[in-house]
């Protein structure tokens, strides 16, 4: 099955390992196949490690992670390609 494509939303400032919240030895180690040669886009199966404890875990839950983290919703406006937080979108 070839990888799927995704946005990323984590601003760089936030981009920080979810268990031990390093950011030094925080990265996209392994990139998925879509297919692509030389693909840059984000993919949601995309191999993110912490060498600092020692994680693991697909950029897809990483997003999730801080989606969850900080309570944000999709924007309706852009279809879900965008997070907003709920009190952005209150009295719109």
């Amino acid at each position: 099955m070839k990888a799927k494509h995704i946005i990323n939303p984590i601003p760089d400032s936030e981009w920080k390992c979810p268990s031990c919240g390093d950011t030094d030895n925080f990265y996209i180690e392994e990139s998925a196949d879509c297919g692509i040669d030389d693909c840059e886009k984000a993919h949601e199966q995309d191999i993110v490690v912490c060498y600092a404890c020692n994680g693991q875990w697909t950029l897809k839950t990483i997003i999730n992670k801080w989606i969850k983290k900080n309570n944000m919703i999709q924007c309706p406006h852009c279809k879900g390609s965008g997070y907003i937080s709920p009190p952005a979108w209150k009295g719109r």
